[in-house]
């Protein structure tokens, strides 16, 4: 996914990969809500952080990238 950050549109174009399969869903449906607009929009790039205990007690922690459009 390529993105700019809308206070510094100068500083050009990043590009972020993962392979979240939740952040998949999310850019199709903000895609798809983009797509039906006629005016432009900005979308919010986050992370966001969950933690998950294993059978033997061992607390892991992961962090996924999330989109969302900003209305």
């Amino acid at each position: 996914m390529s993105f700019r950050i809308a206070e510094a549109p100068d500083a050009g174009r990043f590009d972020l990969q993962s392979s979240s399969w939740e952040l998949i869903e999310e850019v199709e449906a903000v895609a798809a809500a983009l797509s039906a607009s006629d005016w432009p929009a900005a979308a919010l790039l986050g992370m966001s952080r969950s933690v998950v205990t294993t059978a033997e007690g061992v607390e892991v922690a992961s962090r996924r990238p999330t989109l969302n459009l900003v209305s």
